[in-house]
């Protein structure tokens, strides 16, 4: 599931990307090979192929409109995604930390960097149950 690149050069470069650069792959000399992330930027020598195995920049990971929900899995994920269309406030917790709710107002897009820190989510409280919240990972 992954952009593909070739390698013309006669040794082996480093891909780099992800959040702070962390994600890296090492392509062999005068090869193509899949990464698991797009790079920041091409080493010389290195070119695109193609986005084939197709990567899904957001997975659509639930809708939600009852409150409370069940524990939703993001786990491996580095960035949340969160629509509110309820007509009121939504709070969520993560990793079963009842003690810190986050409020998402209504009509809002957010986006959270997890890092891959959170496992799961639930929502327990929701304004109108007529529309919902949706979440997507990446």
């Amino acid at each position: 599931m992954s952009p593909t690149y070739t390698n013309s050069t006669a040794r082996s470069v480093t891909l780099r990307g992800g959040i702070g650069l962390k994600k890296r792959k090492s392509i062999k000399k005068y090869t193509t090979d899949t990464t698991d992330f797009y790079p920041t930027t091409l080493p010389t020598g290195v070119t695109f192929v193609s986005h084939e195995p197709l990567v899904h920049p957001f997975v659509l990971l639930a809708n939600i409109n009852e409150f409370p929900s069940d524990a939703i899995t993001c786990t491996g994920y580095n960035t949340l995604q969160f629509h509110n269309e309820t007509g009121g406030v939504v709070g969520f917790y993560a990793n079963g930390d009842t003690a810190n709710v986050l409020e998402i107002p209504v009509g809002v897009f957010m986006l959270i960097d997890t890092d891959g820190k959170f496992g799961n989510i639930v929502f327990v409280s929701g304004g109108d149950h007529s529309a919902g919240v949706t979440v997507w990972g990446s």
